[in-house]
């Protein structure tokens, strides 16, 4: 069955990580659900920044990854801006902030979160990953192509970033097919190109 353009840009959201910054390896990919894509495992990650401000905790992951995998996203986010107070661009923080804004779908706010981390730490591949998704979601593919492609760059065995990339080419390749088969709905060399590209789904 042929799957719509925003069925496919829903399925890149589901790619989003909740992973380790300080470590750019990626995770092994699991089965979100029956009707989810992949994402990459959980992991604490240690601070790639300089040794944080009097009172903020070694490891704020602590606090905030049980917050998360509990799915008290709004807790999250509270304790998020906390440690954000003393530390604005403590890099791990603002990549959970992003993911908890996310999965409350405030989706505008975790792009900002998201676009900022990628200023604090632009060595860090996976904010650039999740921004595409989200950017994807919007139907903004060119500027998601942009952020895989710097993911990339960056990590250039980065298995999620590079499948996100192909969906995102098989994406816009679909909608082209689709505006050219409107001009010339009896082409069969029109029909073949969408049926094969449906079969890569």
């Amino acid at each position: 069955m042929t799957r719509s353009l925003s069925t496919l840009l829903l399925c890149l959201v589901s790619l989003a990580p909740l992973a380790s910054l300080a470590d750019n390896t990626p995770k092994t990919a699991g089965t979100l659900s029956s009707t989810a894509g992949k994402t990459e495992t959980p992991q604490e990650a240690t601070a790639p920044s300089s040794a944080p401000p009097a009172g903020f905790p070694v490891n704020p992951m602590k606090t905030l990854q049980p917050l998360m995998t509990q799915k008290h996203y709004v807790e999250a986010i509270k304790e998020a801006n906390r440690y954000l107070n003393m530390d604005s661009h403590n890099g791990e923080v603002l990549f959970v902030k992003a993911q908890a804004l996310s999965a409350l779908n405030r989706n505008d706010e975790a792009i900002s979160v998201l676009e900022n981390l990628t200023e604090v730490a632009p060595e860090m591949a996976t904010p650039y990953n999740n921004l595409a998704a989200l950017y994807a979601q919007k139907g903004r593919l060119d500027d998601a192509r942009k952020m895989l492609e710097m993911a990339i760059q960056i990590q250039p065995n980065y298995s999620t970033a590079l499948e996100n990339l192909g969906d995102i080419y098989l994406a816009k390749a679909k909608e082209v097919y689709n505006k050219a088969i409107k001009e010339s709905p009896k082409s069969k060399s029109l029909k073949k190109k969408l049926s094969t590209l449906s079969n890569l789904e």
